[in-house]
């Protein structure tokens, strides 16, 4: 229902909160360096009260801490309840669909439903610009197409 959609993509929009703090804290985006950016994110957001300044409403706090805490976790933990676990699903996979390294049903997915070119599709009044956004657009299809190859190989 629309609720639901609307909490998919609040937690879409605030997972990666903490990411700014541990880099200006930290100076690297690297959990392994400094901090787990996702329960970082989730203190700052839920212990700091920094929620309030993107939702009034407290009563989806629990369903919104939990989800954004365990979104670069390995497993969501196992005492969340059905509804929970959607959600950190739903979110751990959005937030995975862009590693096209290491997650490949990824690249089948921007081929097929065309994430690649809405993506890059960028002009500029600068013709430099343009000429980069090409040789990237160029890499990048070369990479798709190297990995949808590779994968049917397999």
């Amino acid at each position: 229902d629309e609720d639901k959609i609307e909490l998919s993509w609040l937690t879409g929009l605030l997972h990666d909160v903490g990411r700014f703090e541990q880099l200006k804290r930290y100076g690297t985006f690297i959990d392994a360096q400094s901090i787990d950016h996702a329960e970082f994110g989730a203190d700052i957001l839920f212990k700091e009260g920094k929620i309030r300044d993107y939702v009034e409403d407290a009563s989806e706090d629990e369903l919104l801490e939990k989800t954004v805490r365990c979104h670069s976790a390995y497993r969501v933990p196992e005492d969340y309840t059905q509804c929970e676990r959607k959600f950190a699903d739903l979110l751990r996979d959005a937030d995975k669909i862009d590693i096209l390294k290491v997650y490949p049903v990824s690249c089948r997915i921007v081929q097929e439903q065309g994430y690649l070119e809405r993506l890059m599709d960028f002009h500029s009044e600068l013709p430099e610009t343009n000429e980069q956004f090409a040789k990237i657009r160029g890499k990048m299809t070369q990479y798709l197409r190297d990995r949808m190859n590779k994968r049917r190989s397999e």
